[in-house]
């Protein structure tokens, strides 16, 4: 009977140990496999933090230029602006003069 019994628990080592070791490897095979999805997180993440930032710089480099040309054509706009009213202003100049000499003269 000690035989049988010794059998018996010497089996249901084995099967233990052959559980366990099948529970190891699984775990192993778990853990490998989340350590890649993270490093593939982890490279999704720096490259879209790249492609953003070089975004973030291409906008700020257009934004730059538009500034630069905006304040381009406000100068133009303001001596544009100066020189319409100095002709304008002679204008009237010229024309109220000659009223002042049309009416002298009549």
């Amino acid at each position: 009977a000690s035989r049988l019994a010794r059998e018996n628990a010497e089996r249901a080592l084995a099967d233990a140990e052959a559980r366990v070791a099948a529970e190891r490897a699984e775990c192993a095979s778990l853990r490998e496999a989340l350590a890649s999805k993270l490093r593939d997180e982890e490279r999704d993440a720096d490259a879209s933090a790249l492609s953003s930032r070089s975004a973030g710089r291409r906008l700020i480099r257009v934004w730059a230029s538009r500034t630069k040309r905006n304040a381009k054509l406000r100068v133009l706009r303001a001596v544009h602006m100066r020189r319409c009213l100095a002709s304008r202003f002679n204008l009237w100049r010229k024309r109220a003069r000659a009223q002042t000499k049309l009416r002298a003269t009549r």
